[in-house]
């Protein structure tokens, strides 16, 4: 920071040692090749790669769940080729009985969030890549939710298409996301667009420009440099916690929170199960208003979706604000 208010660095070369820094730190989180990483600035930017740079026909299916995040849905909803098939989530989970039979010969992907943003419930991706590849399906996934409060390795369990918007678990500025493709996926994918930070040598020259390989032929402009600064912070610090530790406890927060839920005869959207996991948790409050105003008195925070609130331990809740939380639920 104090090199970019003096000016004592050259911009331009300090974000791409910035940028290839951040995509060796991420690969190292989650167990993937940083050649597969591009970065974007969010979802629905990274989901316009696939919708645009893929050679759809008309009558491709793509398998969505109801419910899902707009950013998820959305784009293959507008696309004029696509025909979405929507598969109704049991208990906030999309079974993977109900998916196998919407599948066709027609089938080309099945997109979905990892974890659920309105009920936090965590979506079998392990059981949805052995169904995908056995269909020859694409799955593309949604892991805002999901990095940095769950272990994620993507060489135990591929996906195709892997995206996540940094502003939530990851404590970064909006504008920051990454996408990570598979080579095949990669292969098949025609750019969308282009600029210097998809070039392969990243010369200024009037010609030739060669175009990179990797996952950054699919970046393009000046990328969002401090957030990417700030995202290797992010990830050298969940490196020297370990995901184990920062997953433990979160849960253990999460739990906490549904146990005072639970104990207080408050309704949820969902039966959540004893060892529920993920970082979010919903429930239904007779005035929310009220409910919310006395959680930020004390130094914590909600959301409220669709008509339930949500917390979300380990950002905008401790354990200091979990343990008044007996009182504020009254």
């Amino acid at each position: 920071m104090h090199q970019w208010e003096c000016g004592e660095h050259d911009p331009y070369y300090v974000n791409f040692n910035q940028s290839d820094e951040l995509r060796r730190e991420l690969s190292r989180f989650i167990a993937c090749s940083a050649d597969n990483i591009s970065i974007q600035t969010n979802v629905a930017q990274s989901f316009s790669i696939i919708l645009h740079g893929l050679n759809w026909h008309d009558g491709d299916e793509v398998i969505l769940v109801e419910n899902d995040y707009p950013s998820v849905t959305l784009p293959f909803q507008a696309h004029p080729s696509i025909q979405p098939k929507w598969v109704c989530p049991v208990n906030g989970l999309a079974q993977l009985d109900d998916i196998q039979a919407l599948i066709t010969p027609k089938t080309r992907a099945i997109a979905l969030s990892w974890v659920s943003y309105a009920t936090g419930q965590i979506q079998d991706i392990e059981g949805l890549s052995k169904l995908c590849k056995q269909h020859d399906v694409l799955l593309l996934v949604d892991a805002t939710q999901a990095l940095g409060v769950i272990p994620i390795n993507l060489a135990d369990t591929p996906v195709d298409f892997f995206t996540a918007s940094l502003y939530k678990w990851c404590f970064c500025p909006q504008g920051m996301a990454v996408g990570i493709f598979s080579d095949a996926l990669m292969s098949t994918l025609t750019p969308i667009s282009s600029g210097v930070f998809s070039q392969h040598d990243r010369g200024i020259r009037y010609r030739p420009n060669e175009p990179c390989l990797t996952a950054r032929q699919f970046e393009f402009g000046n990328l969002n440099i401090l957030g990417i600064m700030l995202a290797c912070e992010t990830f050298r610090w969940f490196h020297s916690i370990g995901i184990s530790t920062i997953y433990k406890t979160i849960s253990n927060l999460s739990q906490q929170l549904l146990d005072l839920v639970y104990q207080k005869s408050y309704k949820t959207p969902i039966n959540y199960a004893s060892d529920h996991g993920s970082g979010i948790i919903s429930f239904y409050h007779p005035t929310p208003d009220s409910f919310m105003a006395k959680l930020s008195d004390n130094g914590g925070s909600a959301t409220f979706r669709d008509g339930y609130i949500r917390l979300s331990p380990g950002i905008y809740q401790n354990r200091s604000t979990v343990s008044k939380l007996a009182d504020i639920l009254d």
